[in-house]
């Protein structure tokens, strides 16, 4: 079967695995990308459905459709919506503010399983697409849980610099302790993200954090933390 008739298929609802795999095996094989757009843009939510999942596996091949995703973070499944998180994560990158702005909103999404998407995007991002996520959803939604994100990290200045990342246990239990669950789960993210280790001492904090997914997200970074190869472990300063 071609890969246009696969598309055609998937356009008609068709969403048999093998069929799916094909079609993602047609893509890394040299399918252009563009050949997806008609899932993306489908007015039927099974095919948009079957779409974030392609997404989700396919990750940053689909940078190009990136403008094409964002709107698919709406999407009325929470699965689908996780799925594209997990997809803009691996596309957008520092500049891609449209993008990161709407992963920081899966901290506020209907369904807890979305939460740990957001979460992840905090362990696994880069430091300026994090940082850029963090100032554009300040900016974008102020006087909300985001603009508080963005207060207790920037520490009385315009702008996180370029240290911004040297987070100290005042801070993240600052985050933990506040009363909104969105800034609580964005410290668990924090807490989890890798430096040279992931720091023990802020897991501990971060249990504070009085949400089921963000307790989740750190027993499973205590087993296994990210990105492959990190190491948990209690950390001194000096």
């Amino acid at each position: 079967m071609s890969p246009e008739n696969m598309i055609e298929q998937v356009l008609a609802g068709g969403d048999d695995y093998e069929l799916l795999w094909n079609l993602i095996g047609a893509v890394r094989d040299g399918l252009s990308i563009e050949k997806m757009r008609p899932l993306l843009s489908s007015d039927d939510p099974r095919v948009t459905a079957i779409a974030a999942y392609l997404a989700y596996e396919l990750g940053a091949e689909m940078q190009p459709l990136l403008g094409e995703l964002i709107p698919l973070a709406d999407h009325p499944e929470p699965q689908c919506r996780s799925d594209i998180v997990h997809a803009l994560i691996e596309c957008a990158g520092p500049n891609d503010l449209d993008a990161l702005s709407r992963i920081m909103l899966a901290f506020d999404d209907p369904d807890p399983f979305v939460h740990r998407s957001a979460m992840t995007f905090v362990i696994v991002a880069r430091s300026r697409s994090l940082a850029g996520a963090i100032s554009e959803a300040a900016k974008r939604y102020p006087g909300t849980p985001f603009e508080d994100i963005f207060f207790v990290l920037v520490e009385g200045r315009h702008r996180l610099g370029s240290h911004w990342e040297r987070v100290t246990a005042a801070k993240l239990t600052e985050l933990i302790g506040h009363e909104n669950a969105i800034v609580r789960r964005f410290g668990v993210g924090l807490a989890a993200r890798p430096k040279l280790v992931v720091d023990a001492g802020f897991l501990e904090i971060a249990r504070d954090c009085r949400d089921t997914e963000g307790l989740i997200m750190l027993d499973h970074i205590s087993r296994r933390p990210k990105p492959t190869g990190a190491r948990v472990a209690k950390l001194d300063f000096v």
